[in-house]
């Protein structure tokens, strides 16, 4: 019994410790292995989802949604320290005579969180429970140094994500559209082309942070109108745009950008497990296309040539199908390639009167006629 005891905790702690360190340390994305972080996330975020999906307003649903991220990331933490917690307790345990273990579970298990938030009771009755004790008090302490130093790097992440979603308001409106970001800024070829060099940055940016932090996806855009999905879709919608449309350096620029905007999609899918839908609703229409042609043409910076729709869908199968996916997942709708509404500008909107009431996770609402299941 006390072998098998012990066995149980070396194995807990160290799967524990194994998680923590792709998570928090190793900041890189780790194939085809069981996690403790991914199950954590795929058994509590259907909860939201669930209870999102009935609140009628747009509003409060975002404001719910929005709490899980930050929410999430505090209970793993604490999911890991009770982890360590009931690891180092069946530990103790095994340290324990055979006629000690049923009794004194309550007594080990109070000796083991002691020990891990470094309170220290002295109270270890055999010389190898107190080395135990001590090994955990040294797990407890780095455990509290790794959660400090990793808390500012992560929202550090975060900020960077949404300064060029906020940037992209004025350009593409909000929620953003390829054909307003194309009718704004498509007739200065210079400004654009070192606009789609900054949204390739950022796209690469967004790309290694998806990569290391996984649970980044979760936390949601400050605006209701706006999320990650939107910005990284609409530029990778414009980006394809371009690069059929416009000639030499611009294009070549709109080719790197859409590559990289593609990229962090299907990686970002990849990294939640999502498979691709390919089976989703057609975002461009026939009638939605000729406007594109209509406001290419108006645009004096894309003289390339007509839009071909083949070229248009091809490029299109490379990435809306990871897109469809973490839209359903995260209970973020994907922009239109025209505005479905009149366009506001975030800054535009000063006054609790003005703000705009679309959210991105209206279209999933359980009453919408639009909903998919997540």
């Amino acid at each position: 019994m006390r072998i098998f005891l012990g066995i149980i905790g070396c194995v807990l702690a160290l799967a524990i410790l194994l998680d923590v360190f792709r998570a928090v340390v190793l900041a890189r994305r780790a194939q085809g292995e069981f996690r403790f972080t991914y199950l954590f996330y795929r058994l509590t975020w259907p909860f939201f989802v669930r209870v999102g999906r009935r609140i009628q307003s747009g509003r409060r649903r975002e404001a719910f949604l929005g709490i899980y991220g930050p929410l999430s990331l505090l209970l793993l933490f604490f999911t890991w320290a009770m982890g360590f917690v009931l690891a180092f307790t069946f530990l103790q345990l095994s340290a324990a005579s055979t006629v000690e273990i049923s009794r004194n579970f309550p007594e080990a298990f109070y000796l083991s969180a002691a020990s891990f938030l470094t309170i220290g009771t002295g109270n270890n009755q055999h010389e190898f429970s107190r080395w135990i004790s001590v090994a955990e008090a040294g797990i407890g302490y780095s455990f509290l140094a790794l959660v400090i130093g990793y808390l500012p790097v992560f929202y550090q992440s975060f900020a960077r994500r949404e300064l060029h979603i906020s940037m992209l308001d004025a350009r593409a409106g909000s929620p953003p559209a390829a054909a307003e970001l194309l009718s704004r800024e498509g007739k200065y070829p210079s400004q654009l082309e070192r606009q789609l060099a900054a949204w390739e940055e950022w796209a690469a940016d967004l790309l290694q942070d998806e990569l290391s932090y996984p649970m980044l996806a979760y936390f949601r855009s400050q605006h209701l109108n706006q999320s990650w999905i939107g910005a990284l879709v609409a530029i990778a919608d414009t980006s394809a745009l371009i690069s059929l449309s416009a000639k030499d350096e611009l294009r070549h620029q709109a080719e790197a950008t859409f590559a990289m905007a593609r990229h962090a999609l299907t990686d970002s899918a990849k990294v939640l497990k999502l498979e691709p839908e390919h089976n989703a609703e057609d975002r461009l229409s026939s009638a939605d296309f000729g406007k594109l042609q209509q406001i290419i043409t108006n645009c004096g910076s894309l003289n390339g040539g007509m839009l071909k729709k083949e070229e248009v869908v091809s490029l299109r199968a490379l990435y809306e199908p990871y897109s469809f996916a973490l839209s359903s997942h995260l209970l973020m709708a994907l922009p239109s390639w025209i505005p479905e509404r009149s366009s506001s500008d975030n800054w535009r909107l000063t006054s609790k009167r003005t703000q705009s009431t679309y959210a991105v996770s209206d279209p999933f609402h359980d009453g919408d006629k639009k909903d998919r299941s997540a």
